[in-house]
């Protein structure tokens, strides 16, 4: 026979912990979180040569020729299905975009270059002039 005791508790212990108050507030933010808290991912356009704006138009590939370094990521995604290899890619010297995805992304690593206002800003608009 079971001891009541035990029963009791285990019974007593399985439903509090059902009814209790999560310890930590659950979030809805992709990994890594955007609030640059840990080490490392703080403001992003810190870290990168600059942004570009590529869009692909009525689902057609579109190439934004930019000096990535081999390094990319979405800083904003516009409009579209925007996975990486399938929506958008990139190689040393550019970005490409299909699919009907439109973004912003950030691109190649910073260099301490201020002289040339453009360059400093480090702001592309794919097929357009710096802003």
């Amino acid at each position: 026979m079971r001891n009541p005791v035990v029963t009791v508790v285990t019974a007593a212990s399985l439903i509090g912990s059902q009814l209790a108050v999560p310890a930590f507030a659950q979030t809805t933010y992709p990994y890594p979180p955007p609030s640059g808290t840990q080490p490392g991912y703080g403001d992003s356009s810190q870290r990168y040569a600059g942004s570009v704006r590529c869009e692909s138009r009525n689902n057609k590939r579109q190439t934004c020729r930019v000096r990535t370094d081999n390094r990319v990521a979405i800083k904003r995604t516009l409009g579209g299905d925007c996975a990486r290899g399938r929506g958008w890619g990139y190689d040393a010297n550019q970005i490409w975009v299909t699919g009907g995805c439109r973004a912003e992304f950030y691109y190649g690593y910073r260099r301490r270059r201020l002289s040339d206002p453009a360059a400093a800003a480090g702001r592309k608009l794919c097929g357009h002039a710096a802003l």
